[in-house]
This record gives structure tokens, C-alpha cells and sequence, in this order.
């Protein structure tokens, strides 16, 4: 006739993210109106909407560029107020407990096995084990080659011998990272947990409005807003193994 015992939720303190308002615009002459043999003004609409969307895939990317500052404005900090890569995340509650989503070596056999153990061996914030399955391995352009030999060979790359890769028992697949300014870039995500905390919220996609300028030039203006944030809350889904 016991009740039955009810757990305590983990809190330790909130992390609010604002919407931010981005805008951009064109202006487009009487002139350049009158003489539009080219579709000039239907080019520079596509132009700013093009112009919109890669501006906001280079802000998302900071947040990967800048995975390990912690500095306001350069990069993002998760609910332990450290950067999203850290030799010294810490849990919330339970047992203060630490770890450490950063390889900080090159890709290769023994640095990508590390980072697949650090998934294999990950607990939460009551100190119990949470293992997360890693199924991204995303490198910049020079990193594509290595990732595909890693992750396609059937023997040990990189040797004259015939041990198995073990890496193949893991689902992983590659992709190239753009944005990433660093040659020597990779890093292992969990993308398919839902506990995966790399996030952008999006209140609006970018819209385009035309109005006359507010001169007496007769010129046309076109302008475009959207409205994102970018964040993390909890970084354990992604390990960085170099910048």
C-alpha cells in the first residue's frame, strides 16, 4: 500500500534565446526601370532573396566556428555557460560530474574511435548512463577524402596490414561543411537523438516588400526581413573533434 515514489525534475537555472529582426534591401532607379531590357528588377529580387538566405546560413555558422569561445557575441554558451566544444562541460544536478566533447586532433582511426566512445560512454545530469549513437561525421572539403576512407574501407586504413576497420560496425555517413573556415575541421554528431540540442528557431522566413522611396526620384525600394536565433542548450550531442 506504498505510494510509489515520484523523481525530482534536474533545474538549475534558465537560458532564454530572443528572436533577432535581420533586414536587408535593394533600390532600384526610375531609370532602371525604364530601360529594363534585361529583367533587371525580377534579378535583384531573386539577388536579395538569395542574399537573405546566405546570410543567414554564415550567422548559423559562427556557431560552429566559434565552438570553443565562450566570448559574448563571437560564440554560444549552453546551460553550463561554456562554449559548445569544452574539456570541462559539467552536469546540473546529481553527482557534479565533468565532461569533455573536445578531441582536439586531427581526423584519423584513433581520434574518430575516441569521439565514437565518447558517445558509448556519456551519463546525464543525474549521473546515470545516456549512451547516444552517432550517425553524422561532418569535416571541411580537405577533410573529405580522410572521412571517406575511414568510413569505407573494409581493412585498417592508413596501413599495410589486414586488421578489420572497426569503425564500419558504426551507421555512419560524411557530409562537407562549407561554411567551416577551418582546414583541419570535424566533428561527430548524435543529429538523430532527441536529445540533439543544436538548434535554430525560425519566427519568419525572409519576405519582400516593394514601396516607392520617399523622395521625388521615382525610385522603387525593395526590402526583405526575417527574424531567427541560433543556440544550444545542451551540448552532449555533438563532439568536436578539431577546429
Amino acid at each position: 500500500g506504498a505510494e510509489i515514489p515520484l523523481a525530482d525534475p534536474v533545474f538549475d537555472s534558465t537560458k532564454d534565446w530572443t528572436q533577432t529582426r535581420h533586414g536587408l534591401g535593394c533600390k532600384i532607379t526610375s531609370g532602371m526601370k525604364k530601360f529594363n531590357k534585361i529583367g533587371l528588377m525580377k534579378k535583384m529580387v531573386r539577388s536579395l532573396k538569395k542574399a537573405c538566405i546566405e546570410y543567414k546560413d554564415i550567422d548559423l555558422a559562427g556557431m560552429i566556428n566559434n565552438a570553443t569561445s565562450a566570448v559574448a557575441g563571437t560564440g554560444e554558451t549552453g546551460y553550463d555557460a561554456l562554449a559548445l566544444a569544452s574539456s570541462s562541460h559539467t552536469t546540473i544536478g546529481g553527482p557534479q560530474t565533468t565532461y569533455d566533447n573536445y578531441g582536439d586532433a586531427a581526423l584519423g582511426v584513433a581520434s574518430l574511435q575516441s569521439a565514437i566512445n565518447y558517445f558509448d560512454t556519456l551519463i546525464d545530469d543525474n549521473g546515470d548512463a545516456i549512451t547516444m549513437v552517432p550517425n553524422k561525421l561532418v569535416c571541411n572539403a580537405e577533410g573529405r577524402w580522410t572521412a571517406r576512407e575511414l568510413l569505407g574501407s573494409s581493412k585498417k586504413p592508413g596501413t599495410a596490414d589486414n586488421d578489420v576497420n572497426a569503425i564500419q560496425d558504426w551507421d555512419l555517413s560524411y557530409d562537407v561543411y562549407h561554411r567551416s573556415d577551418s582546414t583541419s575541421f570535424w566533428a561527430l554528431l548524435a543529429r538523430s537523438d532527441p536529445d540533439y540540442d543544436l538548434f535554430c528557431y525560425t519566427s519568419q522566413k525572409p519576405d519582400f516588400k516593394m514601396q516607392d522611396f520617399p523622395d521625388l526620384s521615382r525610385s522603387t525600394v525593395i526590402t526583405s526581413e526575417q527574424w531567427f536565433q541560433k543556440g544550444f542548450g545542451d551540448p552532449r550531442g555533438f563532439y568536436l573533434g578539431d577546429v
